[in-house]
């Protein structure tokens, strides 16, 4: 017994079934069925297209279908008295998954450096990462408070518990620290 199924034939036409596919979804070939076959910088531009295409789906489930559910079900339950009136009910943000990446670690510090000199805001390198960034902070702020707790609870620095920059301030040389007059 022999099995050649499927025939080479076969797989390429199924190959160019998905190549139709995908071209009409918008999403790069490769992206769905060979990742491997892009590298390096082709494999960024075949995620950059598929982010792109991505967002657009997105922002048209959120536009359409997500905004409209919340319109109706608010409204509904405002007016059956199941939920208090708000003048505010319409607003609300819609908080979209993470951002397909190649490197993530080259992405990070760029965002990093682009936060810290303001090019960018919390609200986008949060958003990137699937993350409200409201939340984010407040996270940060009880976790910042808890650990001053703790040192002060111990009598020691809060640097001694967590780090949270990878280059600690350096106490200055002893002949540069002022010394009290006699």
């Amino acid at each position: 017994w022999n099995s050649n199924r499927p025939s080479q034939n076969f797989r390429e036409f199924c190959d160019i079934l998905l190549r139709e596919v995908c071209g009409n979804v918008g999403v790069p070939w490769e992206f769905y069925a060979r990742p491997s076959d892009a590298g390096g910088a082709a494999l960024r531009a075949v995620l950059v297209r598929a982010q792109r295409t991505f967002e657009q789906r997105q922002a048209l489930l959120i536009d359409r279908l997500c905004s409209r559910v919340w319109a109706h079900v608010i409204t509904t339950g405002m007016q059956r008295g199941f939920i208090p009136q708000n003048t505010d009910w319409y607003r609300v943000e819609w908080q979209r998954p993470a951002a397909a990446s190649v490197d993530y670690g080259r992405e990070a510090a760029a965002n990093l450096n682009d936060v810290r000199a303001g090019l960018r805001t919390y609200a986008e390198d949060y958003a990137e990462r699937g993350l409200e960034w409201k939340d984010a902070l407040r996270q940060r702020a009880i976790e910042a408070k808890h650990l001053d707790d703790l040192a002060a609870e111990f009598g020691i620095s809060p640097d001694k518990i967590a780090t949270f920059s990878p280059n600690p301030p350096v106490a200055p040389p002893a002949e540069l620290t002022p010394q009290p007059k006699q």
